[in-house]
C-alpha cells in the first residue's frame, strides 16, 4: 500500500535534492502566502490611480498626494529636527548632496519640483577699516571680523576665512567700519537668508556683533565688548562631500542614512561622515572615519550604524558624531547592490555573493545559505537586485522577477514572484510597500489574488506503484494539479470538488511529485494507490 499526503506546506528548498527535502517542503513556490501552513494566494498589486512617467529607478512618498521620482539612485531622509515646521527632507545621490522644504518639494509636478544644495558656503571676507581720533591715553585692541551666512531655517554656514592680515588695530574714540561683501551665489536656500557679524574679543575668541540682512554694505560696530554675544558655534560646521573633485576625490555624499540622536551619516569612498547633531547642513570633517574597503551600503540597527563594503562590513557606534568607534567585523560578505540594503528594524538584510546576510545585535550571518546554494543564488543576479520591507518580510526584485524572504519563516522563508518592479518605497506608517510598475504606482499584496504554484518534494516508494487516485482539499475551485512519476507528467486535472479523482494506470514508478496551482486556499493532498487510502 503505497500513499502520500501533504497536510501541511512550507516554502522552497533547492539547495539540497528534492528527494531530501523535508516532506512539507518546495521545489516550486511562488506567488503564495505560507504563513498558516496552508496554501494562501499571495494577493496581486493594486494600482493606486497615481501615474509616475519614468524613467524612475527611486520613489519616495512625501506626503498623501506627492511623491518624489529621480531616474537614479538616492537615499532620501526626513528631517531629523523635532517638529520641523518647513518640513524638510535631505538627498544624497546622483549630484551633490541636495534638500528640499514643503515650498519646493510640492512645486511640480513632477516632484520634488525645487531642490536645494545641502550646506553653506563661506562668505567672502569682510573688510574692516579703523578712522577717527582715539580718546587720549587708551590702550590699543587688535581685532578681526569674521561673516557666517544664515538661513530662514536658521541654518549657519562655517565663518569666512580669516589670516593674520585681516587683524586691525583699534583704540576706544575711533570708528569701526565693516564692509559687507555681497551674498554667496549657488544653488542654495536663499529665501531670508542674512549674514552673522563675529568680532575677536579681548580673549581672542569670535563673538555675536549683530546680523546684517543688507549685502554690498557698510556696517558701523559700535558695540563694546561687554555687549558681545555668543562665542560662534559654527567654526567647523563645513558643507557635507559634494561634485567638487579637487575637494572631495572620492565623489559626494552618498547613502544618507538617519541616526538616532538626531544624526545623519553618508559615505564618501571609503569614508563615512557624520553631521551635527539636529544640524543636517554641517558635516564637520573632523567627525569623518575611514574604513578599509569602498563602503557600498549603509543601514541603521540595534546595535549603530552597520556599514556593507566591497569587502568584510563594519560596525560603527557611538552616542555623538564626536566619538564614533570603528569595529571591523570578521565576516567575508561584501555587498553587491546598494539597493539590496534593507532597513529590517532591529537588523539588516542585503546581498551578498553568497546568499542573503542579516547583521543585528546577534551578529552576522548568511541567512539563506539552507535554502540556495551559492550557484542557485547567483541565478538571481544579485547585484541588481533592489528591495524593501513588508510585514517583516524581505521584498525584493533583480529586473526579470522578484522573490520574498521571511527571515522568520524559517522552512516557510522563500517564495518567489513571477513579476518585477522598478522601484519600490515603504511607507512605514501605513506598513504598505508602493511599487513602481510601468509608470503607475500600486500596492503590494492588496489587490486580487495572484495564481500561485506549489511543487512538492520527491516522494519515493521503494517499490515501484502507479498510483489509482488522487484527492485534493481547498477553500473553493476549481484549481489545477498535476503528478509527475519519475520525472515525466503523468497526468494534469481540473479540480472541481473535494471528491477523490482517479489517476491514468499503464506504468509504475518509484518516484513521485506533485503540483498545485490556483487561487485558492488549499488544506490538503493526497496520491494513493486505492481511494480508500484518501
Amino acid at each position: 500500500m503505497a500513499v502520500f499526503k501533504i497536510q501541511f506546506f512550507s516554502g522552497k528548498i533547492t539547495k539540497i535534492s528534492p528527494r531530501l527535502i523535508p516532506e512539507d517542503s518546495a521545489q516550486v513556490a511562488s506567488n503564495l502566502n505560507l504563513e498558516s501552513g496552508q496554501i494562501q494566494p499571495l494577493k496581486g498589486n493594486l494600482a493606486t490611480g497615481t501615474m509616475i512617467s519614468g524613467p524612475v529607478q527611486t520613489i519616495f512618498k512625501y506626503a498623501s498626494n506627492i511623491w518624489f521620482q529621480f531616474n537614479a539612485i538616492v537615499d532620501i531622509v526626513k528631517s531629523p529636527i523635532p517638529e520641523d515646521i518647513h518640513g524638510r527632507v535631505y538627498i544624497t545621490g546622483s549630484t551633490y548632496p541636495r534638500m528640499t522644504n514643503n515650498v519646493g518639494a510640492t512645486a511640480g509636478p513632477p516632484y520634488p519640483g525645487t531642490l536645494y544644495r545641502l550646506g553653506l558656503p563661506k562668505p567672502a571676507k569682510p573688510v574692516a577699516t579703523i578712522s577717527g581720533t582715539e580718546t587720549a591715553g587708551s590702550t590699543a585692541q587688535d581685532i578681526a571680523y569674521v561673516l557666517t551666512l544664515v538661513t530662514a531655517f536658521g541654518e549657519e554656514s562655517p565663518p569666512s576665512e580669516v589670516t593674520t592680515s585681516d587683524i586691525v588695530s583699534w583704540k576706544p574714540g575711533q570708528t569701526r567700519t565693516v564692509a559687507i561683501p555681497a551674498f554667496p551665489t549657488g544653488d542654495y536656500y536663499t529665501t531670508g537668508r542674512k549674514f552673522r557679524l563675529y568680532r575677536t574679543d579681548s580673549a581672542g575668541s569670535f563673538r555675536f556683533v549683530t546680523d546684517i540682512n543688507t549685502p554690498s554694505s557698510n556696517y558701523e560696530d559700535s558695540v563694546p565688548d561687554s555687549s558681545l554675544g555668543e562665542v560662534i558655534p559654527s567654526q567647523t560646521w563645513e558643507a557635507p562631500p559634494d561634485e567638487v573633485s579637487g575637494q572631495h576625490p572620492d565623489g559626494q555624499l552618498l547613502g544618507l542614512t538617519q541616526l538616532p540622536n538626531g544624526i545623519l551619516a553618508g559615505y564618501t569612498g571609503n569614508t563615512v561622515c557624520f553631521s551635527e547633531a539636529y544640524l543636517p547642513h554641517a558635516w564637520p570633517t573632523e567627525y569623518q572615519v575611514s574604513v578599509a574597503s569602498p563602503v557600498v551600503a549603509m543601514a541603521s540597527i540595534a546595535p549603530g550604524l552597520f556599514v556593507a563594503t566591497s569587502g568584510k562590513p563594519v560596525l560603527i557606534q557611538g552616542n555623538s558624531p564626536a566619538g564614533m568607534s570603528v569595529q571591523e567585523l570578521d565576516a567575508n560578505f561584501p555587498c553587491v547592490s546598494k539597493r539590496s540594503m534593507v532597513d529590517m528594524g532591529e537588523y539588516a538584510i542585503y546581498a551578498s555573493p553568497s546568499g542573503l546576510v542579516a547583521a543585528g545585535a546577534d551578529g552576522i550571518r548568511v541567512v539563506t545559505q539552507e535554502i540556495l546554494s551559492r550557484d542557485q543564488w547567483a541565478a538571481y543576479n544579485p547585484s541588481t537586485i533592489h528591495a524593501y520591507q513588508h510585514n517583516g518580510k524581505y521584498v525584493a526584485f533583480n529586473g526579470t522577477s522578484g522573490f520574498v524572504f521571511d527571515p522568520r519563516g524559517e522552512k516557510n522563508a522563500w517564495i518567489d514572484l513571477d513579476f518585477t518592479a522598478t522601484a519600490g518605497f515603504y511607507a512605514r506608517e501605513e506598513d504598505t510597500l508602493y511599487l513602481w510598475i510601468s509608470g503607475q504606482l500600486y500596492k503590494f499584496d492588496s489587490g486580487t489574488p495572484l495564481t500561485y504554484t506549489w511543487k512538492s518534494k520527491q516522494f519515493y516508494s521503494p517499490r515501484a506503484f502507479c498510483p489509482q487516485a488522487a484527492r485534493v482539499d481547498a477553500g473553493s475551485y476549481p484549481l489545477t494539479f498535476k503528478l509527475y512519476a519519475d520525472g515525466a507528467l503523468k497526468h494534469t486535472q481540473t479540480v472541481a470538488n473535494s471528491l477523490s479523482f482517479t489517476l491514468p494506470s499503464g506504468y509504475t514508478a518509484n518516484q513521485f511529485e506533485v503540483e498545485v496551482s490556483g487561487t485558492s486556499t488549499i488544506n490538503y493532498v493526497g496520491v494513493a494507490d486505492n481511494r480508500q487510502e484518501l
